[in-house]
């Protein structure tokens, strides 16, 4: 579902100097796996989901998907456009009744439905921000701390999500500090260091 061959990705910070942020990266993603990926901040893991994507191109290397793709990106509040929480869902669905009340119960959001996404807390905007995403039922999910801002309870309840879309052959890549999280849920994990993976395993 995902290929990545031999990705470099560099940065102009001057005049004739780049920045190297991913060095020779190559990684490869079949159907119904989820792949997470860790490692320090600034390690390049957040420019590896960009790329993916295709919001960045590479300086070198080929990149290949093979489904439609959607990007979680870590701060819910840049995929907001609407009034309200509810609205913000009936955008992502044809505006199903249906759709839009099951994802509200899935969220836990049901109570909120009226409230401005605005005015929701941390973790409630995060769980509308994938509430959106789910909703356009992604070949290839790529989430970005998804974890920040979730209880407990609800990250175990997230977990069990991300089981059923993979059962369902939806292909997951997963950048995340939460390793607890990781090492229940991901096929594999890969560790980002100094621009490389520089650890990949189930």
């Amino acid at each position: 579902m995902i290929e990545l061959k031999n990705i470099t990705k560099s940065y102009n910070v001057e005049k004739n100097k780049k920045n190297t942020v991913l060095n020779d990266i190559s990684l490869s993603i079949e159907a119904g796996q989820m792949l997470a990926v860790t490692g320090r901040s600034g390690a390049g893991k957040t420019t590896l989901m960009k790329l993916i994507c295709g919001i960045l191109k590479p300086r070198r290397g080929k990149i290949k998907t093979n489904g439609t793709v959607r990007y979680l990106v870590q701060n819910p509040l840049s995929i907001f456009t609407e009034i309200t929480a509810e609205d913000e869902l009936a955008v992502c669905c044809g505006r199903d009744p249906k759709a839009v009340e099951e994802m509200l119960e899935k969220m836990e959001l049901t109570e909120f439905r009226e409230q401005n996404p605005l005015d929701l807390s941390g973790g409630q905007q995060q769980r509308l921000a994938l509430g959106k995403v789910l909703l356009t039922k992604p070949e290839i999910l790529l989430l970005d701390e998804p974890t920040k801002g979730m209880d407990g309870g609800f990250k175990v309840k997230f977990g069990a999500m991300l089981r059923e879309l993979k059962k369902q052959g939806t292909t997951t890549v997963l950048v995340s500090h939460d390793m607890e999280f990781c090492a229940e849920y991901a096929t594999y994990c890969g560790l980002m260091f100094d621009r490389e993976i520089i650890s990949f395993g189930p």
